[in-house]
């Protein structure tokens, strides 16, 4: 399937594709604290320690959580007071184009998805929890916005349904993050091999959105074949909120940002062995030579040395016909 698009080129410049070193993400989500002054410190470490783009979450409160729900009234409290304002999404994105990188967002209500294209985000996130919404989605494809899809807590055909529900829409720039919506994921539940299941059910670039404590996971991916990497990110993780402490430092970023690249470097190369393999070769394979055993395949290989007699040469043949 060759639908969607294999390569993107973000407004900051980047390019995000499988040739491409992998595109790194600090999901700043709420870790902002609905606080100016620590959302501009956090963005400019961010981009200090690797990150290429910095993303928040969007909403209104009273259109995301039950308010007639009793169970629900402690949520409610905290996703008002992390509720972000336009003037902190202003100020990322004017931060975010000062330091050279990308921002965006992931509009968890309806609302919010026109404003963000009117802040011209980079990208629109898809919510895990919102990969089959179709009113979301609908809603974010009119805005003409590339699109980024997690697929936390999804069946595989839930994926392919939405992936068949863009490409109705003639939607080219999108592309899907493998999620596992643990928080936080152990090691035993990262599933990486589904990164490739989901580029095989969708035709589409894929990444990994990493729900773990430690900087091991986004290399592995990288390794796997990942094109993006979201990881949490935070100034201090006894800070007060609901993601701190699974989130990396910008210490954590700076050594993730370095392993993802060497994973990267050691992905990429060619089908055929190296050039300077080939130019010392001759000790490392053999030639057939007549010896007092017989004939014998030794070292060192002498270039261009026939074949010890004509019935080997028959014998050659009768092999690779």
């Amino acid at each position: 399937m060759n639908f969607f698009h294999k390569e993107f080129v973000t407004p900051s410049g980047r390019r995000i594709g499988q040739k491409h070193r992998p595109y790194l993400i600090a999901e700043l989500g709420l870790n902002h604290n609905n606080d100016l002054t620590l959302a501009q410190d956090s963005i400019e470490a961010a981009a200090k320690s690797g990150a290429d783009a910095i993303k928040i979450q969007s909403f209104n409160t009273l259109r995301f959580i039950d308010q007639t729900n009793p169970a629900a009234q402690e949520l409610s409290a905290l996703f008002s007071w992390l509720q972000p304002s336009r003037e902190l999404h202003e100020l990322l994105k004017n931060e975010a184009d000062r330091l050279g990188i990308d921002f965006f967002s992931t509009p968890l209500t309806i609302d919010w998805v026109d404003t963000l294209a009117t802040l011209n985000t980079a990208f629109i996130k898809i919510a895990s929890g919102d990969l089959t919404n179709f009113q979301l989605l609908e809603k974010a494809l009119l805005t003409g916005k590339p699109l980024i899809l997690s697929t936390g807590a999804a069946r595989m055909d839930e994926v392919a349904r939405t992936a068949a529900f863009l490409r109705a829409w003639e939607k080219r720039d999108a592309f899907f993050l493998h999620c596992v919506s643990l928080y936080p994921t152990a090691a035993s539940q990262v599933n990486l091999q589904r990164i490739s299941r989901i580029e095989q059910a969708t035709g589409a670039l894929t990444g990994f959105s990493d729900h773990t404590m430690g900087t091991t996971a986004p290399a592995l991916a990288v390794a796997r074949g990942s094109v993006a990497i979201e990881k949490h990110f935070t100034l201090n993780r006894e800070l007060q909120g609901p993601d701190h402490f699974l989130s990396a430092t910008p210490a954590d970023f700076a050594e993730i940002r370095e392993r993802m690249d060497e994973a990267f470097e050691m992905r990429e190369g060619q089908d055929d062995s190296w050039g300077e393999e080939f130019a010392g070769d001759e000790f490392g394979k053999r030639s057939l030579y007549h010896t007092e055993f017989g004939i014998e395949a030794m070292r060192p290989r002498v270039s261009g040395k026939p074949l010890a007699s004509e019935f080997l040469r028959e014998r050659a043949r009768e092999y690779f016909k």
